[in-house]
Order: C-alpha cells, then sequence, then structure tokens
C-alpha cells in the first residue's frame, strides 16, 4: 500500500481479502491516512479484526454484492483497490469496483489463464 499504490491521506481505498496480507494493507492505509477503508471478505471475524484494525467500513462478500456495496460509498468507484485473494472471481470484483482512472494492486494473482 505505501509503496505501490502510496494513497495520498485523505483517499479511499478498498482491500480485496481480510487475511495476513489484507489486513497489513488495511493498517498500511490507517498510517497512510486513508479516511476511507473498505475492507471485503467472505469471513465475518476477519472482517470484525480488520475494522479493529482501522477499517471504516466492512462488507461481508456472502451476502451482498460488494461491487454494488462500494459504489455506495465510492460513487464513481473506489481510487484505490487491493486485491489479496487471489481468486479470479474476486480479482474481477475488484477490477470493477475501481474508479476510471483508479490505481489496482493485485497480491496472490491467480494463475495464468484463469
Amino acid at each position: 500500500v505505501l509503496n505501490a499504490l502510496n494513497p495520498p491521506a485523505g483517499s479511499a481505498i478498498v482491500i480485496f481479502g481480510a487475511g495476513a496480507v489484507g489486513l497489513s494493507a488495511v493498517m498500511a492505509s490507517v498510517v497512510a491516512g486513508c479516511t476511507k477503508i473498505i475492507s471485503v471478505d467472505v469471513k465475518e471475524n476477519r472482517l470484525k479484526l480488520a475494522h479493529e484494525l482501522g477499517a471504516t467500513h466492512v462488507i461481508d462478500a456472502t451476502n451482498t454484492d460488494p461491487v454494488e456495496e462500494i459504489k455506495k460509498l465510492c460513487a464513481d468507484g473506489a481510487p484505490y483497490v487491493l486485491e489479496t485473494s487471489g481468486l479470479p472471481s474476486v480479482l474481477s470484483q475488484a477490477i470493477l469496483s475501481s474508479a476510471v482512472g483508479g490505481e489496482i494492486g493485485i497480491v496472490g494473482a491467480p494463475p495464468m489463464g484463469a
């Protein structure tokens, strides 16, 4: 987050995946001064921890469409998005959640051809 995306203070970021990498990204987003930090995962306990570590919004992707929810929070899409799950379907959601001209970071990319 800090070195590759480098979001300015006051910006919004969406982090797909709240495992070790995603939670580290939440903490880095706090350090960067992001004011809207959205964490997306399918595990309630991970989302709770993301909130405790600084996520301002959490989205449980098991019972809601994360792209729609993100568009409610960031009308034009998120200017910064980080995908940490490595799942092709989640990568698609990350891309669809991004603003035009936004920056997307991918950690744990899906296999070629997926």
